[in-house]
């Protein structure tokens, strides 16, 4: 969290703690023992996030740009500390 909120600012990073899901990815990464991060990147204009649709749904459609290169930055930044770089 520390990393990505040094490359995206501390304004743009917060922590929402657990919930429900149903991915099955988790049961892959225990198998191999690798660690896992699942991250939402904001990806609709305006305030009122409720309004918005879900993954998974057809009406889910964000905005390419800026979401993109957020999300790749962050990504990356997390990548570069979890290596030690």
């Amino acid at each position: 969290m520390a990393a990505v909120a040094a490359e995206l600012g501390e304004e743009n990073v917060m922590e929402i703690g657990p919930l429900m899901g149903s991915e099955d990815v988790g049961a892959l990464t225990d198998a191999i023992d690798v660690p896992l991060v699942s991250w939402f990147v904001g990806g609709f204009e305006g305030e009122d996030f409720g309004d918005n649709p879900a993954n998974h749904t057809p009406q889910f459609g964000p905005v390419m740009e800026p979401t993109l290169t957020t999300g790749v930055h962050a990504a990356l930044a997390g990548l570069l500390h979890y290596v030690g770089r």
